[in-house]
């Protein structure tokens, strides 16, 4: 649920209309239904209980179901959040952080944060709570205040790798690359399965150079999603910088594959076969992807890739 790539807190699209549970990526880590456990871990190790459940409220409230607009959700949560009677304490709490889900979705992180704090005000004892509000914290650039809710989180749910990457990430923002390899590794040691661990460390090491560990951390990825276009990507861009240009190609042909038109992967076949003596067909592939996708070299060239 982390979409690092696009914004490392929160990646969400800027959209007004897209269904709760569905295409909307949001700032809380955590189905609408389930307020409890941080990203990674299971519920009943949050604080005592299982993941709520919504049987006790109407199955057509908006706020509830995911199945409303942005809009339907902040309304009817609202709605919810000050009735008279006909609420519980869960849910109420559930409602605060729909809301932070649907507000960071439009860009209101300070709505986001107050949603939150008034979710805490209520239970101060969910992980997820403090760090939904890391991330919210993170995009306002307050690192303090987010380092503050990640210590917070790892005290209530000490199992959980989440908090370890978030903690990684905004480390990388202020450039203490060897403490945020740290965070990612001890995230890691938590859950070994956790990608965005794997991910968040192998862009760092890619960054720093060091190559042989952004290739077995991106090829811990395509492990664990073999079906992510995006996983061989990733791998694809590190052989080229190890010159490692048939494996290269290889990983974006597979991606091509599981995603028609990438133009990343659609790029990366273009280098390769520029570097492979064949300048006329990569040029060719290098045109397609930059109509997919103005302002792709660009982004390649971030990557370490001339």
């Amino acid at each position: 649920m982390f979409a690092y790539r696009r914004n490392p807190f929160t990646g969400a699209p800027s959209a007004r209309r897209l269904m709760l549970g569905a295409s909307l990526t949001l700032l809380l880590a955590a189905p609408a239904t389930a307020l409890h456990a941080a990203d990674d871990a299971k519920p009943e190790s949050a604080g005592g209980t299982d993941a709520m459940q919504t049987k006790n409220v109407d199955q057509t409230n908006p706020c509830f179901n995911g199945e409303g607009s942005i809009e339907e959700v902040l309304r009817a949560c609202k709605v919810y959040i000050e009735a008279d009677e006909g609420t519980d304490e869960e849910h109420v709490i559930i409602a605060h952080g729909n809301r932070a889900y649907a507000l960071s979705a439009i860009g209101d992180v300070d709505g986001a944060i107050k949603e939150l704090d008034d979710a805490i005000a209520i239970d101060d004892q969910r992980a997820v709570l403090y760090l939904s509000r890391a991330r919210a914290y993170g995009v306002k650039k307050r690192y303090d205040d987010a380092l503050a809710d990640l210590e917070k989180t790892m005290e209530l749910q000490p199992d959980s790798a989440a908090p370890h990457i978030l903690r990684g990430k905004i480390y990388e923002l202020q450039d203490k690359q060897d403490d945020a390899l740290d965070e990612y590794t001890a995230g890691l040691d938590k859950n070994e399965k956790y990608v965005p661990g794997y991910k968040n460390r192998g862009t760092l090491h890619r960054s720093m150079k060091n190559f042989d560990k952004a290739e077995a951390d991106f090829t811990k990825v395509v492990e664990l999603e073999p079906a992510n276009a995006e996983s061989y990507i990733d791998r694809g861009w590190v052989y080229v910088l190890e010159d490692k240009l048939d494996e290269a190609k290889d990983d974006f042909e597979k991606a091509l594959s599981i995603q028609d038109n990438n133009a990343f992967a659609i790029a990366g076949i273009g280098v390769v076969k520029s570097r492979q003596g064949k300048p006329t067909d990569g040029s060719a592939d290098l045109s397609m992807a930059r109509k997919l996708e103005p302002g792709i070299f660009d982004k390649i060239r971030e990557l370490g890739v001339q």
